[in-house]
């Protein structure tokens, strides 16, 4: 009889450390910061302006290609060392020769979906001082 009693109170004190131990974590856990949505569509929309970067990147790439193919020696373009003039004047001769030549669109809708994104971004990691 008195082994059954230290038994089902030894049983008792256990099932209450495990509960206390429960609660505890419970909350440690809700200390935590918590991922809103808002952290997750700004992560989301983080990786999203990235995949569009690198898919512009490609574009101009081909840009070159197709620019330089046709173009004579001493007036090719590098791939290295971009900066505004030169992306001008590689637009510009895009247009010259293809006239109907649509990688120059998809540069300019994927680069206003790069900024988009990367605004999206900001607002949901909290850049921005309006939730």
């Amino acid at each position: 009889m008195l082994l059954k009693l230290v038994r089902t109170t030894f049983y008792s004190v256990q099932s209450l450390v495990n509960a206390v131990t429960v609660q505890v974590a419970i909350q440690n856990c809700s200390k935590m910061a918590p991922m809103t949505d808002h952290v997750i569509i700004g992560i989301t929309a983080f990786i999203c302006a990235l995949v569009f970067a690198i898919t512009s990147s490609f574009a101009v790439f081909q840009m070159v290609d197709k620019v330089n193919d046709k173009l004579p020696e001493e007036r090719k373009f590098s791939h290295l060392w971009w900066y505004w003039s030169k992306y001008e004047r590689l637009f510009a001769e895009y247009r010259r020769l293809y006239p109907d030549g649509g990688r120059l669109r998809r540069f300019r809708v994927l680069t206003a979906l790069l900024f988009v994104c990367f605004l999206v971004s900001a607002w949901g990691l909290g850049f921005f001082p309006f939730r």
